[in-house]
């Protein structure tokens, strides 16, 4: 049954009626509290809770001036900020209608109430001049909305400076204005800029809520639906971006090659990896969580292979070799492997030297005897 069947059918039951909406500046300690009565769903796929949440916090008159999304990549964070910002603003019945003018040009990226600031292109750092302007915006009245939105995607990339100067806008909120913040992890935004906002934790879909999902709503066959769910990690963004431009496939399909490689290479050509890598991740930090992300799933799938769970691995395109290894390899082995390429990711996002985390990591790669190594890399072609 379709997901937004559900929540409709919630709020009718609670409220009574459906499409009536109000939103009402209040005063409850706080100039910039809102209260918003949403009758309805808004276009976010798959974070049911979170909606609630904020639906429950707004109908009770008690929506923060300033959230903090926490998910992984591509997980519906920019989403939901964007749905957030549209129902502070629409004009229609049914909050947030999409076909008003508010909520139109919102979906455009035309609303100049609502801004989205990021990183800058070829930047590593959100700055402050980016934050004082949006401090400047603050000030003024909405132009052409009721509420001024600001979305800071990638709070991790704030700069200490951009960090220190929000500061002074999330303890002193101007009056009809909402920051919203995203970010993967809770431990990469600066505790004071943590402790002034409300965190919305997102979590990645079922993998056959997503295919389903695929299927029914986007018109994509089958086979090639639970393929793209699975490979998407349980985030819906992924996904569809998928659709869109199938050389992202190609490229995870690279990406997964040359840290399978690794498995069976020897320790010059891993400690060649992992530079590439340590210097990668000065450049790109998302790119190399990604791979690491793409290894775990590859060990998780020998580990899941070996313990006749056939029907839980992702890489079905890869069946023959996952076969093999998990006929090398044991479940303690795996396990414990996993357990390292998740403890370097660990220590990757709390700063701790990249070139010496993933030199170590490759230290703890599973050992096979030489004579098995050459054969495996014989006949295990990418």
């Amino acid at each position: 049954m379709d997901v937004n069947y559900h929540f409709t059918l919630y709020y009718v039951l609670l409220y009574g009626l459906i499409g009536i909406v109000r939103l009402l500046p209040i005063a409850l300690g706080c100039p910039s509290a809102i209260i918003i009565i949403v009758k309805r769903m808004w276009d976010v796929f798959g974070q049911s809770k979170a909606v609630n949440l904020l639906d429950s916090s707004a109908v009770a008159g008690r929506l923060a001036h300033a959230y903090l999304f926490i998910g992984p990549e591509h997980i519906g964070k920019k989403t939901l900020a964007l749905n957030l910002a549209r129902a502070l603003n629409c004009l229609g019945d049914d909050v947030p209608c999409g076909d008003c003018v508010p909520c139109a040009r919102i979906l455009a990226g035309a609303n100049s109430d609502v801004q989205i600031i990021s990183l800058a292109d070829g930047a590593k750092e959100i700055g402050i001049d980016q934050i004082r302007d949006v401090q400047h915006t603050a000030s003024l009245k909405a132009y052409e909305s009721k509420y001024r939105v600001f979305i800071i995607d990638g709070a991790q990339h704030l700069s200490t400076e951009a960090s220190n100067s929000l500061l002074k806008t999330l303890e002193e909120p101007p009056e009809n204005v909402l920051l919203i913040l995203t970010a993967v992890h809770k431990g990469q935004v600066m505790p004071t800029i943590l402790s002034r906002c409300q965190t919305v934790q997102l979590h990645p879909v079922p993998i056959g809520v997503i295919a389903q999902a695929l299927v029914d709503r986007w018109g994509v066959e089958r086979e090639r639906a639970n393929m793209l769910a699975g490979f998407s990690g349980g985030a819906i963004g992924w996904a569809l971006e998928a659709i869109e431009d199938a050389s992202i496939i190609v490229e995870r399909a690279d990406i997964l090659d040359k840290a399978i490689g690794v498995g069976s290479a020897g320790i010059n050509e891993r400690f060649n990896w992992a530079a590439e890598m340590a210097t990668l991740f000065g450049q790109d930090k998302a790119a190399v969580f990604f791979s690491l992300g793409l290894w775990t799933g590859w060990w998780r799938d020998i580990l899941l292979y070996k313990q006749n769970c056939l029907n839980l691995v992702i890489n079905l395109d890869r069946l023959e070799l996952i076969k093999k290894l998990a006929s090398i390899y044991g479940v303690k082995q795996i396990s414990e492997f996993v357990n390292s390429i998740q403890s370097a990711v660990y220590n990757l996002r709390r700063n701790v030297n990249p070139r010496l985390t993933l030199e170590v990591l490759m230290l703890s790669i599973p050992k096979m005897d030489d004579e098995r190594r050459q054969r495996e890399t014989r006949s295990v072609s990418f």
